[in-house]
């Protein structure tokens, strides 16, 4: 129940304090991620939520697929950014207590692998055998061979590196959603853009004929007062058109920035997992061979024969030792 205790008492003086140590630093840590930093980044999270419900003095306007206040936006690029660092910090917390599962594992088994009965019938182990298990089942080579302290070894490396690629995966999804709402936002403003463009050239033509009958001098007072009127409705509509322009090409240059760093966040976490992908592949064929090779030199000490020979002496008697492979 305590780690280290096992080995100390075992006769290990050295390897139980650094045991109990290396374990109380990945719980301590594994504590301070999952209880300190997320609860701090919820915070955050529930405080920008209230500021979003409150009311803006500024007028509301069509962004992110719903009216938000134009003073809000630096509020919901804050929100998505502390969602990104919660689940860092979960994964961060997940990995750590993974890890610290599996040491307490590695330490529960090494003791054990201290304290077991002797082997007495040094029975052959198949190496093929063990080679097999470890393909089948990544551990049942070591539990097949007796190397506890290596089974807990590599459950520890299988878990913590399988909470790595869980977290890693789940913080990259979470980062492709951001840049595929993004991408999507960049597109409807580009045609928001065009139809403000569209609708400014619109304008142009039309008050560039309202301004050529203008010139014409038959025109009645009304025809000319109608004309005056079109032309300030003409006025309107483009000084509209054009803002909405500004407004677009703002939003474009934010939304296209946003997808950019999103998809460099995103890739990041992807290698991250790929890497801890890696690591496991590496960690399931290293334990097949560990398991071959250990089934392999298995009872080699039952196997060897140690015989002195009496063999003639010159200046009194002589031994030849010999090595019998039985």
């Amino acid at each position: 129940m305590v780690p280290g205790l096992g080995q100390f008492l075992s006769g290990h003086p050295v390897r139980g304090p650094i045991v109990f140590s290396l374990e109380a630093v990945l719980v301590s840590t594994g504590a301070n991620d999952g209880f300190y930093l997320t609860g701090k980044w919820q915070e955050r999270i529930d405080n920008v939520n209230a500021r979003l419900h409150q009311s803006f003095s500024v007028r509301d306007y069509s962004f992110l697929g719903g009216y938000i206040s134009r003073d809000s936006l630096f509020l919901v690029d804050s929100l998505e950014d502390y969602k990104g660092k919660l689940l860092y910090s979960r994964a961060i917390r997940d990995r750590t207590l993974a890890w610290a599962a599996g040491f307490h594992l590695f330490n529960v088994l090494d003791c054990y692998d201290y304290l077991k009965p002797e082997q007495k019938d040094f029975a052959t182990k198949s190496p093929r055998g063990a080679f097999v298990r470890s393909l089948l089942v990544p551990g049942w080579g070591q539990l097949y061979n007796h190397a506890y302290s290596k089974l807990g070894l590599y459950w520890m490396c299988v878990a913590g590196f399988s909470a790595n690629m869980v977290g890693w995966n789940r913080t990259s999804d979470y980062y492709e959603g951001l840049e595929s709402k993004y991408h999507a936002l960049f597109r409807s403003s580009a045609q928001a853009l065009t139809y403000a463009q569209g609708v400014i050239t619109e304008m142009d033509g039309a008050l560039a004929n309202i301004n050529a009958s203008l010139q014409d001098t038959a025109l009645s007072a009304m025809q000319r007062d109608s004309l005056l009127d079109e032309k300030n409705r003409c006025i309107e509509k483009r000084s509209s058109a054009t803002a909405e322009k500004t407004e677009r090409n703002r939003d474009r240059t934010f939304f296209s920035d946003r997808e950019y760093r999103y998809a460099e966040e995103k890739k990041s976490y992807l290698s991250k997992r790929n890497q801890n992908i890696w690591y496991l592949a590496a960690l399931y064929l290293y334990g097949a061979f560990d398991a071959y090779v250990d089934a392999s030199v298995d009872g080699i000490e039952s196997r060897l024969d140690f015989s002195l020979l009496p063999g003639p002496a010159f200046d009194g008697l002589r031994f030849d030792v010999s090595l019998k492979i039985l």
